[in-house]
């Protein structure tokens, strides 16, 4: 991102978050939440996690975009006044690193059913009754 203009920074208390409306100008193509968001994190020293971007319009035209953000003071605030939907959006969109997790060792399968069954009948044997 080329440059970024604060057009309005506005501290909502009742609400608990910082509210943006921001001018990026940038000579490629849309930039995307992801970008913008760390953009934002970096300006504002925010932590990504509590940072929502709201609204990116762009006009016809125009290089540039309108960003519409929030910055939340806690995550508590953040899940209660922002929608699922949003939230959603906002996910990072980079592949997660999962760490390595060891193949466990192979375990021999069950026999089946009628295997078990003969190798009983070979072991004991069944004693005849005796008449006297």
């Amino acid at each position: 991102m080329n440059k970024m203009e604060v057009v309005k920074d506005f501290d909502n208390k009742l609400l608990n978050r910082r509210e943006l409306i921001v001018n990026i100008n940038d000579n490629g193509a849309t930039p995307t939440r992801d970008s913008i968001k760390k953009e934002l994190v970096k300006k504002f020293k925010a932590k990504e996690e509590l940072v929502v971007v709201n609204k990116i319009d762009t006009s016809y035209g125009s290089t540039g975009v309108e960003v519409q953000a929030s910055i939340y003071k806690d995550s508590k605030t953040l899940d209660t006044l922002t929608s699922k939907h949003m939230l959603k959006r906002n996910e990072s969109k980079a592949p997660k690193v999962e760490p390595e997790v060891e193949a466990a060792p192979a375990v021999e399968a069950p026999a089946p059913v009628e295997e078990a069954k003969e190798e009983v009948k070979k072991e004991a044997p069944v004693e005849e009754a005796k008449e006297e």
